[in-house]
């Protein structure tokens, strides 16, 4: 139910008619990354953002462990860390 309802959200976006109109970004456009670091950073940066912003609720449940396990690795690390520091 919940991802029919985000089907319909995504269909009645601008994203999808531009898609359906061909102004979508192609594989010859694309620039190419600096190095396989940069394309890894990217992709999970994008990852993140859609799973930041999904309606499913195992994708929000995940996202939500996901950011309690970040948390308390931070303050376990701030506290091992030299001078408390964190990177």
């Amino acid at each position: 139910m919940v991802r029919a309802a985000e089907l319909q959200r995504w269909s009645a976006s601008e994203e999808y008619r531009e898609i359906l109109t061909g102004t979508y970004a192609r594989r010859e456009d694309d620039r190419p990354a600096n190095n396989l670091t940069d394309d890894v950073k990217s992709a999970a940066r994008s990852y993140k953002e859609s799973m930041s912003t999904s309606a499913d609720p195992l994708i929000k449940t995940i996202n939500d462990i996901g950011e309690a396990v970040m948390g308390a690795a931070g303050k376990v690390w701030s506290k091992v860390a030299p001078n408390g520091a964190a990177e």
